[in-house]
This record gives C-alpha cells, sequence and structure tokens, in this order.
C-alpha cells in the first residue's frame, strides 16, 4: 500500500509536465508533441504557444492574450510575430492554413484551437 501512494504521488508532476488534447500530447519537459505516430520537437516559443492553446481548448484566445502568456508583454501593436509563430505551429501540426483544422483565425480577435 505505501508503494501506491508514493506513485499516486507522483502522478499530479507528470499531469503538469505532459497536456492533453484531442490527438495531441505534448510534453513541456522535452518539447515533443505526439500526434498518433509522429512527433516532432518544437522551439521554446512554439512549445509555449501550443501549450497556451492545450490549456484553452475551444475558447478565444485574444492577441492580447497570447502575447501576454507566451511573451510576456503587454504588446499588442504588430501581430507579425504571432502570426509567424502560428505559421511554424501550423505546419508542425500538418494544419493547413486556409482551411484549418486546428489553428482557426478569428478575424481582428485572435485565434481558437480545436483539437
Amino acid at each position: 500500500m505505501i508503494a501506491d501512494k508514493k506513485s499516486a504521488a507522483k502522478r499530479p508532476s507528470r499531469s503538469r509536465t505532459v497536456l492533453h488534447a484531442g490527438d495531441f500530447c505534448l510534453n513541456l519537459e522535452t518539447r515533443e508533441l505526439i500526434t498518433g505516430n509522429n512527433t516532432v520537437t518544437l522551439r521554446p516559443l512554439e512549445c509555449k504557444l501550443l501549450a497556451t492553446f492545450l490549456r484553452h481548448p475551444n475558447k478565444l484566445l485574444t492577441y492580447g492574450f497570447l502575447m501576454k502568456k507566451v511573451w510576456n508583454t503587454n504588446f499588442d501593436g504588430d501581430r507579425r510575430t504571432l502570426q509567424v509563430h502560428i505559421c511554424w505551429l501550423r505546419k508542425k501540426l500538418r494544419d493547413n492554413s486556409r482551411n484549418p483544422r486546428y489553428i482557426h483565425t478569428e478575424r481582428d480577435c485572435g485565434y481558437r484551437f480545436r483539437p
């Protein structure tokens, strides 16, 4: 019984380092994204961006919210940095930007992630 309590105590720490949503499994420590049989290593900011989406599935995340969470800035003027990172992330997710399955652009508002 003591071993069961110890293993149960370790489970919460694992859940903080691995995020799941739909077919996606993101390991925050290794920055590896697993979808089916495919494993992709993400850059640090790509990982933070995807982790933010995975923590808020199906919710509209405004440009300002994403800039604050991922880049730790209140600056919401130029969205090009965010757009470029979304583009890179879509490529790694194999998500078509013209007809997205996962990351949807909400014009003049932000993005919505649908796992």
